[in-house]
């Protein structure tokens, strides 16, 4: 992942550098790790904003970091996918971290509301140019191409799912339990329950194998 560290300087400083190509859409992370403590205070605590600069536009746009519930390496940890947000362009894209926090503290005149602001010097990332024929990809939608492979993915997972419905309630064997009789498709009941109860009188008794009559013929019983 693409890593920007934080620490008490306030400099945004690259460890971890990947290429990261114009139009590359949730593939890419950024990666940012800050310390913990700023001058006595919890970093944890503020909410981190991330604003940046495109470098042909000169688009501002901005984004809310998530904190992981865990250090990473005695860092507060923050995730962001890369989306075609930043990444639409070639070249240097500006990027800046301001932290923010307001809490209600108690003074001598009574409460009242204070607001903690942290700004962080900017940083570039460097966004590479794709090949020429990807130009035809609009703001809001990929290229044809990728389009067809979406939907071609995308009839791959129907099928499969299909596929695996069929066979969740394809019966393949036969449940008897309490004179009822069921389905049973995957190790699992389906359909309609039967039940199987009836009087002595409408059961007829196949223990012998041979029916015979009284002339020594074999008689056809109807049902």
């Amino acid at each position: 992942m693409y890593t920007i560290l934080l620490d008490s300087s306030n400099e945004l400083k690259t460890t971890i550098q990947e290429n990261i190509i114009r139009r590359n859409k949730n593939v890419d992370f950024l990666h940012f790790l800050v310390i913990p403590t700023y001058k006595g205070m919890d970093m944890s605590e503020f909410t981190v904003t991330m604003e940046y600069i495109l470098p042909v536009s000169q688009e501002y746009h901005m984004e809310i970091l998530t904190l992981s519930d865990e250090l990473y390496k005695e860092y507060l940890e923050y995730k962001l996918p890369l989306d075609t947000n930043l990444t639409k362009e070639a070249g240097n894209v500006s990027v800046q971290l301001t932290f923010t926090k307001v809490q209600k503290e108690v003074t001598d005149d009574g409460e009242q509301i204070k607001q903690y602001t942290r700004h962080t010097a900017p940083t570039v990332i460097k966004i590479l140019p794709s090949a020429s024929w990807s130009d035809m990809i609009p703001d809001s939608a990929l290229s044809a191409m990728d389009q067809r492979i979406l939907k071609l993915d995308a009839l791959a997972n129907q099928l499969s799912e299909n596929q695996e419905n069929l066979i969740d309630t394809k019966a393949d064997d036969i449940s008897y339990e309490d004179n009822t009789i069921q389905l049973i498709a995957n190790g699992k009941k389906i359909g309609t329950k039967h039940d199987l109860s009836q009087s002595e009188s409408d059961i007829v008794d196949f223990s012998t194998s041979d029916v015979e009559s009284d002339d020594g013929e074999y008689t056809l019983v109807e049902f």
